[in-house]
């Protein structure tokens, strides 16, 4: 089976209760704010170009919310690494499960464009999660 695709990210988000707001972000895609325990995901269709992006920027907002992982805009530059490393951990696991990428290499699909392409993320989002998957003890061979 595929991964989530973009109606399941937006089931979420409204099962949920998030608010979901298209929008222009001034130097961002999208942004997330947590205010009183009720999050907005800020979304800038401007800015993002095709539909692999759209999903790879909705489920790493949707992973702020769903981690909790938000912080001020003036929080120390460690705190925020983590808050991001949580989003995209969460958004990893949710779009590209290390199982669909092990049987996506064993279909052939071997060159990072060739899986991005694939699962419909950006080349990026595939590197992010092969990185996290590779921290958390996964091996998918030579690439």
């Amino acid at each position: 089976t595929m991964p989530p695709k973009m109606e399941d990210l937006f089931e979420q988000i409204y099962l949920h209760d998030i608010r979901l707001f298209t929008c222009p972000v001034p130097g961002a895609k999208a942004a997330t704010v947590e205010l009183e325990g009720i999050y907005g995901i800020f979304l800038d269709p401007d800015q993002i170009r095709d539909s692999a992006e759209e999903l790879c920027v909705v489920a790493h907002e949707l992973g702020h919310c769903m981690t909790g992982s938000t912080h001020c805009l003036s929080s120390s530059l460690d705190l925020i690494e983590r808050q991001e490393y949580r989003a995209d951990k969460y958004a990893v696991h949710r779009v590209l499960p290390a199982k669909q990428i092990q049987q996506a290499l064993h279909a052939g699909y071997t060159e990072i464009w060739q899986l991005a392409e694939y699962f419909n993320v950006t080349e990026p989002f595939l590197k992010r999660a092969l990185d996290i998957y590779c921290r958390e003890g996964y091996s998918f061979g030579s690439i």
